[in-house]
């Protein structure tokens, strides 16, 4: 995705399986295509690691998923429930139909806690989070 190649200025927290940086009051995060399936047992450390960025703080949130990322159905209906602490609403940035369809079968079928939107563009996901 291009917009990530323009983050070098930003704090950027590296975890294992995600990398997470807050800009512009959004907290941005995107999964590493080295480890493209994501267990719930993974699932709970990316989000306890980014709970532990926020520091209490609620934030926006802006999610990059890459073609290679796959979730087990146990890591999805986590993330939908569980992971959307600290998460005020979601904008999911992708880049493939085939992306899209997957990120549309987690709103439709694990119901996200908080209002989630699914991007192709991030300058439209940035707008929808804003407001």
């Amino acid at each position: 995705m291009q917009e990530l190649q323009n983050i070098t200025d930003k704090k950027i927290h590296e975890f294992s399986y995600s990398d997470f940086w807050i800009e512009d009051e959004i907290l941005h995060g995107t999964y590493k295509k080295d480890n493209s399936i994501i267990s719930l047992e993974t699932a709970k450390e990316i989000v306890k690691k980014r709970l532990e960025i926020q520091q209490g703080k609620p934030y926006l949130g802006l999610v990059f998923l890459h073609d290679s990322i796959v979730m087990s159905a146990e890591a999805r209906k986590y993330m939908a429930n569980e992971g959307y602490a600290g998460v005020i609403k979601a904008a999911i940035v992708i880049s493939s139909s085939l992306k899209a369809i997957m990120a549309n079968v987690f709103i439709m079928v694990d119901r996200p806690l908080k209002p989630t939107k699914i991007f192709t563009s991030y300058a439209d996901a940035i707008k929808w989070l804003k407001s």
